[in-house]
């Protein structure tokens, strides 16, 4: 270890870091986003997205961690606390996850059930109950990773989807590849796999969510709300009224208890106030963003319906051999800066 490392390291052992949480955090509520979780054995490890991608080993530590310094609050709890129901504990975190990956079934709920612990997976409505394999969003993406869209590839699926040279993104960076997804997502399905065809890595096993699965954490303590129809932000769709409300409509039916999500977690994290209104309009009590803040709690109870969140990544809290580092999860939580989301 570095100087620094170990001025970190004591920091956290010698309790004074967790000193400075007790008494900063008090009166607010730490979300914290997850994607996939998997095994390093698992076979879709290697090309697994490394920023949203997290070991089952990793994972399970940082439920302990959890539980040692917040109290851990299902979703529920938060709802009852915006409408002035209930009140949250003081140090609260919320669980969520993102997208609706197979894995957070497979392995993320186990690890869950073990810990006791509540959580909500925010779920894209089209990729449920898709046919086996790669969901195609993935495809895109992996092949943006691996820069298999250099050359001229993304500009070529651009304008077979539709685009044109006026509005080409630049595909360099990760605005282009979402703005390229949104076209593709226009396209009828089969249109769209012709095109990704020479992109997709054969994967056979299913890497997002059956209603099967879907139903299996419900029963068991994860609660499942929307991450949009399409999973295009809502800043790029047409009618992001339409999108709020069809994801609504597609999600009662997949839980099969005829409940709509109560909550809402924005495509990408993009949202603007409008959008807000109108997720409001739609009948979505609560809202989530991919703003890396703390949410000030006042008497128990959220300033707002509008949450900051923060993603939890392997590179920034884990050691070379992927060991939770507490005093590195320590940091990026404890010390976030506080404020409305908006």
């Amino acid at each position: 270890m570095n100087a620094r490392s170990v001025l970190k390291w004591l920091a956290y052992r010698s309790g004074a870091l967790g000193a400075i949480h007790r008494f900063r955090n008090r009166e607010h509520l730490t979300v914290a986003m997850f994607h996939r979780v998997l095994p390093e054995t698992s076979p879709e490890w290697q090309g697994a997205d490394p920023t949203y991608t997290v070991s089952d080993r990793l994972f399970s530590e940082c439920l302990d961690f959890f539980k040692r310094h917040y109290t851990v609050v299902p979703l529920e709890a938060l709802l009852a606390a915006c409408e002035g129901r209930e009140r949250l504990p003081a140090r609260s975190l919320l669980i969520t996850f993102d997208d609706g990956w197979a894995d957070n079934e497979v392995v993320a709920l186990p690890l869950l059930r073990r810990a006791g612990l509540p959580a909500v997976i925010f779920v894209v409505a089209d990729a449920i109950d898709e046919a086996p394999g790669s969901w195609w969003q993935e495809t895109v993406f992996a092949a943006w990773r691996e820069e298999k869209l250099s050359g001229g590839d993304a500009e070529t699926l651009w304008r077979a989807a539709g685009g044109t040279s006026t509005n080409s993104p630049d595909f360099a960076a990760a605005d282009g590849i979402i703005a390229l997804t949104a076209q593709l997502a226009m396209l009828a399905p089969a249109a769209r796999q012709s095109l990704l065809a020479p992109y997709d890595r054969g994967t056979v096993a299913r890497q997002m969510l059956a209603p099967v699965q879907l139903r299996h954490l419900l029963r068991n303590g994860v609660e499942v709300s929307s991450h949009g129809a399409t999973h295009v932000p809502l800043t790029l769709v047409e009618c992001p009224e339409a999108e709020l409300r069809r994801s609504r409509d597609d999600l009662r039916q997949l839980r099969g208890d005829g409940v709509a999500p109560l909550a809402l977690s924005f495509p990408h994290g993009r949202y603007t106030s409008e959008i807000v209104q109108l997720a409001r309009a739609a009948g979505y009590r609560a809202q989530f963003t991919s703003d890396s803040r703390l949410n000030p709690i006042s008497e128990g109870r959220p300033a707002d319906d509008l949450f900051g969140r923060i993603s939890v990544q392997a590179s920034e809290i884990a050691d070379v051999n992927g060991q939770l580092r507490p005093e590195l999860l320590a940091l990026w939580l404890f010390l976030r800066p506080v404020g409305s989301a908006g």
